[in-house]
């Protein structure tokens, strides 16, 4: 369902008008039982969707008697927030959120949304009309908007652009997301965004309190954030793998849920048993072990496997499509992904948590400390944990660990953001394509030293909270919330503004998170360095389905967008080179991508796919 708005005439239009029944929440909605309706010239809450977590402070700080707070629908809450404090009652909500308020005196509406932008909020504006919908497919199905593609858009996801500017642009010319910590103003002669919280604007603090004081604020920050996402749930779930997002998240939430009588259901996803045994160094092929040690720590956690191998790769990634219009980062993951959500909606669950901001939040690694550094300061312990970085004592490690801390002291600059526009015959896009965009691509790229990663971090968390929206999509089409306790404000705010070195500490990457978890997470857990691989079956995956592989490839042949957009004979060759080796690399990486856009083209073009 979407709300367009006609500002020359105040007029507020619900497409399509069979969607009037269930739009609005607030208690003076002005659409109570008719899809066209005349805006007032007083402020009107036109739609929302709102988790407070700061209530009773937000109740009374609008004069609320605290025995009446949790009476007050959260829709009232906003429309007295803003007749209190106008736009600036953005400032005052914590949670996750977003809302539509037409301000009748100034004839304007406002759309925001929260800092981690849980749910995306999407809108077209042109001609003194805007349309906003949370759904990008309610608007794709507007009548009179673009659906043009946007090509520099697509072009930043088919070579992983992610310092790409306008990362709120969508893949169609007309259609923007509005960014996380935005208000969006909007009267008949102007359109403008504000940003009112950055995470740029918090910087490491010099050290005021003990570690062990740091840890208990953390963990406490930490546990009302999972808290709050949970709370007044009866059916809850979450996304467990052998990491510390994952592993930590659920952790809390089976405690928080244990101190309630009640179960957690954890979901892990397991390979397809040809790859179970595969051993690769420094990856996790099958994260269940890891997992399962956390959720036999917590009696109260049922650990379900998630075995998807049925579901093949596309028609998965169709049924993404589908759902959301948009392009989806990885077309292997799309299978179990898919397969988790049916559970959770079968199961009638109303909330599945995850970590996925964790990386930049709770288990931040933290500024690299080098060798020469830590023995510059005489810091003993902490240049020989650089030295060895977890691994044991081997002359063969301790001469690695040399040559590894040399390199990384004397190269004087790292490309932390972005990667070099070499080898363009190389990547899934088309290279003439590319090459004609080379040089905006290139004007946005920020090439940091080592010392400045705290600001690359800080640059990064909205771009990254913009692009996880399109699970919150997924959720929503499935009827349950996607929510990330480590997406926090509060959480965010302290994890930003602690000393660098409570996330490295005595060659210990993410030392912050490994000693809050003492106790909570299994000793192999809390203290494991090595990742999983999600998509280790990934080239299994595609061969077991390797019909609908070549369909789809001889497909993109007949595609006016495919040839466009894609560096087909790239995409083929890395098909031919993937089935024996089986090794994945840069050839699964530009086929994965290229066959994902190839899906979405014949999507766009409105082709049926004889695998749908």
């Amino acid at each position: 369902m979407a709300l367009t708005i006609n500002l020359h005439d105040a007029v507020l239009q619900v497409y399509p008008p069979s969607a009037v029944a269930t739009t609005l929440h607030a208690v003076d909605s002005p659409l109570l039982a008719t899809a066209i309706v005349k805006l007032e010239a007083h402020t009107q809450l036109l739609d929302y969707k709102a988790r407070l977590d700061n209530r009773p402070a937000l109740a009374a700080a609008l004069g609320i008697a605290a025995c009446n707070a949790a009476l007050w629908p959260t829709g009232d809450l906003l429309l007295r927030a803003y007749q209190r404090w106008g736009s600036d009652m953005v400032k005052h909500l914590r949670g996750n959120w977003w809302f539509a308020m037409w301000d009748g005196s100034q004839r304007r509406l406002i759309l925001a949304v929260d800092p981690t932008g849980a749910t995306p909020l999407f809108y077209t504006h042109k001609n003194g009309n805007i349309a906003f919908a949370p759904s990008l497919v309610d608007l794709l199905q507007l009548p009179g908007v673009n659906c043009g593609l946007n090509e520099k858009r697509i072009l930043s996801y088919l070579i992983h652009w992610i310092a790409y500017a306008d990362y709120d642009e969508t893949e169609y010319q007309d259609i923007r997301q509005l960014k996380p910590a935005s208000c969006l103003f909007v009267d008949i002669k102007t359109a403008y965004i504000q940003t009112y919280w950055h995470p740029g604007d918090w910087k490491p603090a010099r050290r005021t309190f003990t570690d062990q004081e740091y840890i208990d604020q953390f963990l406490h920050l930490y546990r009302k954030a999972v808290s709050a996402r949970i709370a007044g749930n009866q059916n809850v779930a979450t996304m467990l793998s052998a990491g510390l997002d994952s592993g930590s998240v659920s952790a809390l939430a089976a405690q928080e849920m244990a101190a309630r009588g009640l179960p957690l259901s954890a979901y892990t996803h397991v390979p397809i048993p040809q790859v179970r045994s595969l051993h690769l160094d420094n990856k996790i092929v099958d994260e269940w072990p890891l997992a399962h040690m956390t959720a036999m720590c917590h009696p109260n956690i049922e650990h379900i496997a998630l075995q998807s191998a049925a579901l093949s790769p596309l028609k998965a990634y169709q049924r993404g499509l589908s759902m959301t219009g948009r392009l989806q980062s990885t077309v292997v993951n799309m299978p179990w992904i898919h397969f988790l959500s049916a559970q959770v909606q079968q199961r009638q669950m109303h909330t599945l948590l995850s970590g996925q901001l964790g990386n930049l939040v709770v288990t931040w690694d933290g500024t690299p400390l080098t060798l020469w550094s830590q023995l510059q300061q005489r810091k003993w312990k902490s240049a020989w944990g650089c030295l060895l970085n977890g691994r044991t004592t081997t002359a063969y490690n301790i001469a690695r660990g040399v040559a590894r801390q040399t390199w990384y002291a004397f190269r004087p600059e790292k490309d932390v953001l972005t990667r070099k526009f070499s080898g363009l015959s190389a990547h899934p896009a088309n290279p003439h394509l590319l090459a004609q965009h080379k040089n905006n691509f290139e004007t946005q790229a920020a090439r940091r030293k080592r010392s400045d990663l705290q600001n690359m971090r800080a640059a990064l968390m909205p771009v990254f909270i913009a692009a996880t929206g399109i699970n919150s999509l997924l959720a929503s089409a499935y009827g349950f919330d996607m929510l990330d306790p480590t997406s926090d404000q509060d959480l965010i705010e302290f994890c930003l503004s602690v000393p660098d070195d409570l996330f490295a500490r005595n060659g210990h990457r993410r030392w912050l998170i490994r000693e809050a978890m003492q106790d909570i997470l299994p000793p192999e857990v809390q203290w494991n360095y090595v990742r999983g691989l999600q998509p280790a079956d990934g080239i299994y995956r595609f061969l077991s389905h390797r019909d609908e592989v070549e369909t789809m490839l001889e497909m993109m042949q007949q595609s006016n967008l495919a040839q466009h957009y894609l560096n087909l004979p790239a995409i083929r060759a890395s098909w031919e080179r993937m089935k024996p080796s089986l090794v994945l690399g840069d050839d699964f990486s530009i086929f994965q991508a290229g066959i994902g856009a190839g899906a979405f083209f014949a999507h766009v073009e409105g082709k049926k796919l004889p695998f749908d």
